[in-house]
């Protein structure tokens, strides 16, 4: 349902809005689960799944006296004013909506007595503005009303019985979220202001202008210099590439340049051709230290696919250097391949942590594949072998992580790019696909019954998705699985401040503190997983998918915009802030613009 902005306001004045509905099993027909038993899909019950009942093939959620159902309601804080709540009641209902800066409206009405109850409807513009149309229809209304003229999201709506003797019993509830939803070539105009604001700033603050190394870490408030880096090949630098492919800014393209012409300069070590960090304060390479080379090897792969003419060539002459010398040396006895190596002696580094055991044999594999050279197909098929003898998935619905999003996030994935790099190979694919087998199903459930969703569970949305491309007989249940989970981190991961963070979902909410390794503030993950479901001939990319992107962008921009960059904190801290944000931002972003370019539609 297509909506019209009706009057300026944070959101852009005259663009279409998308009313979204973001209660979920509000007609409660999701089918229950053994392994979840008492709970119900979507909802926190008090009594458990007793109280749905079936009547005539229409399913209803009793509530009596202090039981009741709650569920979150995520919106963007600018139009959420417009939310709309609709229902069908039997019984005396009261629906009690409760808003992020602690304000509570309580709604009472009778329902029908009549089989199929008696349907209800009001938009929060009604509490605050127009009571006497809701008290003319039935309703009696108390709490603070007038805080809903301009409402705090995240909300939380509660349903109970307004009688502690008589039952009420709900069903067909629905709450109709406005978002702003931009059409692709608006959104694409909004994605490269942003872009280009945060490229600007890290020209201004982070690049060495001699060497076009990201040099140094600022602050947001300041400006000041918190530390300074060794020069490398960093994220800034990948998603300068992408960028530049699909958007062919002069000054992005100077930045990359500047870089490239440097790194290939002083990088590389000239003896053994591995990649090498570089003391920026001192001018000196740094030989002695290890450096992973995944990074690198996928940076090079892309820039000799897709990059500029002008680095093409040498970017893959870079590539099978380094691939000749893993081969040489990288291989160890238990048939594992060295993730980092020692720039000076070439000699592999064995202290690694297990999550890298395929970062080198999948590029790698790609490389074998353009290259017809099945030297690099054997060292993956080694390293997998070793793999497959040993591995169990672990988790469960309640705990699925960290086996889903760090085990299966990180070996599946590397698994499906070789796969996708020699399809005739079944041992690549079957770790791929006995991962989805196993998680799947504990993955349905964790969404709907409110497990453990950590924010870099994205992971896990593109693996399932490109496995889906290789396995379309897939495709279906993977857009339903990436549809739930979209909504769970769009949901899920809201605060009562109306922000969106990178924060692990529980039981629905987020849960912020945890020791997991989240960054609570600018929410990458969220807007990457987004961003990926807006892929070409996915039906995700879609008008929701596009509109919750939208909401959490300007949402980001709003919460986390400091003078210069972006906060990677809820807020700002005493002491340092360091503009760690900013990559944060820009990484979906650029994931954005690469789905919104001409050749993505194709």
């Amino acid at each position: 349902m297509l909506l019209f902005c009706a009057a300026p306001s944070a959101a852009q004045s005259g663009e279409p809005r998308l009313a979204v509905q973001l209660l979920d099993n509000g007609n409660f027909a999701e089918s229950l689960s053994s392994e979840a038993e008492g709970r119900v899909p979507w909802w926190r019950v008090d009594l458990g799944s007793d109280q749905v009942r079936r009547e005539e093939g229409v399913f209803w959620l009793g509530t009596q006296g202090a039981y009741g159902a709650r569920q979150p309601v995520a919106a963007y804080a600018p139009l959420a004013a417009g939310l709309c709540i609709s229902g069908r009641l039997r019984g005396p209902g009261e629906l009690r909506l409760h808003e992020g800066g602690g304000h509570t409206a309580i709604l009472r009405f009778q329902g029908g007595d009549e089989a199929d109850g008696r349907r209800f409807e009001f938009t929060l513009e009604e509490l605050a503005s127009a009571p006497e149309a809701l008290y003319a229809r039935g309703f009696e209304l108390s709490g603070d009303l007038q805080a809903f003229a301009a409402p705090q999201p995240r909300f939380v709506l509660e349903i109970a019985s307004a009688s502690e003797e008589e039952p009420a019993f709900w069903t067909d509830l629905e709450c109709l979220v406005p978002l702003p939803c931009p059409d692709e070539a608006a959104l694409r105009v909004e994605v490269i202001e942003i872009l280009d604001e945060i490229f600007t700033l890290w020209r201004e603050h982070v690049i060495d202008p001699e060497t076009g190394f990201a040099s140094c870490v600022h602050d947001v408030y300041t400006a000041g210099r918190l530390f300074t880096r060794d020069g490398l090949l960093g994220p800034v630098h990948s998603l300068l590439l992408e960028a530049v492919t699909v958007h062919n800014e002069p000054a992005w393209r100077a930045l990359l340049d500047r870089f490239l012409e440097s790194w290939f300069a002083r990088c590389f070590h000239p003896q053994t051709s591995l990649p090498r960090n570089w003391d920026t304060e001192q001018g000196t390479a740094r030989d002695q230290r290890p450096v992973e080379l995944h990074q690198t090897l996928e940076f090079l792969s892309d820039l000799a696919d897709h990059g500029p003419e002008l680095w093409r060539a040498e970017a893959a002459r870079r590539l099978r250097l380094i691939g000749e010398r893993v081969l040489q040396a990288g291989a160890l006895p238990d048939g594992q391949v060295a993730p980092a190596y020692t720039p000076a002696s070439g000699a592999p580094s064995v202290g690694f942590s297990q999550l890298r055991r395929f970062d080198v044999p999948a590029p790698l594999a790609v490389l074998g594949a353009l290259d017809g050279d099945a030297r690099y197909r054997d060292l993956a098929r080694e390293a997998v072998s070793e793999f497959e003898y040993t591995w169990l998935w672990p988790g469960t619905w309640e705990s699925i992580d960290p086996g889903f999003d760090d085990d299966f996030g990180h070996y599946a994935e590397r698994a499906l790019v070789m796969s996708r790099a020699w399809p005739l190979e079944d041992s690549f694919r079957r770790i791929v696909r006995g991962g989805y087998d196993f998680y799947a199903p504990l993955w349905r459930d964790a969404l709907r019954f409110g497990g453990n969703i950590a924010a870099d569970q994205i992971r896990a949305w593109r693996i399932f998705r490109g496995l889906a491309e290789l396995e379309p007989e897939l495709l279906g249940e993977v857009e339903r699985l990436l549809r739930s989970a979209a909504r769970v981190h769009f949901k899920g991961e809201q605060y009562g401040n109306g922000a969106w963070g990178d924060v692990t979902v529980f039981d629905f909410d987020p849960r912020a503190g945890l020791q997991v390794g989240d960054l609570p503030g600018m929410p990458q993950n969220l807007l990457q997983g987004l961003a990926s479901n807006y892929s070409t001939g996915f039906a995700l990319r879609d008008g929701e998918t596009r509109a919750m992107f939208c909401a959490v962008m300007r949402s980001s921009r709003e919460n986390y915009r400091a003078p210069h960059g972006y906060l990677v904190t809820r807020g700002p801290r005493q002491g340092a802030n360091p503009a760690g944000g900013s990559l944060r931002f820009a990484a979906p972003l650029v994931d954005m613009l690469v789905q919104l370019s001409p050749a993505a539609k194709k």
